[in-house]
């Protein structure tokens, strides 16, 4: 599905249009609670990009417990609204846990995957408590790109 970019910040053609997709296992002995952890990484990969020179199009975060509770959490960041928009906290904590990313950017897939990687390892270390395993992480340009490039890690 070609991507429409009204953005003259982004390029021709979304030359620099990348998106990344990941799956995180998430997992702590005494639970963790959600939007703390959606909110830090959704700074931290904001931040991470202005770095580079790059603004988020779009961030979709959802963390869905496992085991035992009810509902998912959710975070979701557009251009065009200034702040993350974070769903209802869960009732309560989580034991386990996937977090599934979604980012669209105005960088290069590799330098998304990079900032993204550093951001992740940022959020970590403020949330020591919480085990993390990367299940699966993709980045590349979106389809009507000119140059196209698919990477997976698994």
């Amino acid at each position: 599905m070609p991507v429409e970019n009204n953005d003259p910040k982004l390029g021709d053609a979304g030359l620099l249009l990348g998106c990344l997709n990941c799956t995180i296992q998430l997992s702590a002995l005494k639970g963790f609670t959600c939007n703390p952890i959606l909110r830090e990484l959704g700074e931290a990969i904001r931040n991470e990009l202005r770095t580079i020179g790059a603004d988020i199009c779009d961030l979709k975060m959802t963390l869905a417990p496992e085991i035992d509770v009810d509902g998912i959490a959710t975070l979701n960041f557009a251009r065009s609204k200034p702040q993350f928009e974070l769903g209802p906290e869960l009732d309560e904590p989580v034991e386990r846990g996937r977090l599934n990313l979604r980012v669209r950017a105005g960088a290069k897939p590799d330098h998304l995957h990079a900032a993204v990687t550093r951001a992740m390892n940022h959020t970590w270390g403020i949330f020591p408590q919480i085990f993390v395993r990367l299940s699966e992480m993709e980045h590349f340009r979106p389809a009507g790109s000119s140059a196209s490039e698919t990477i997976t890690i698994q």
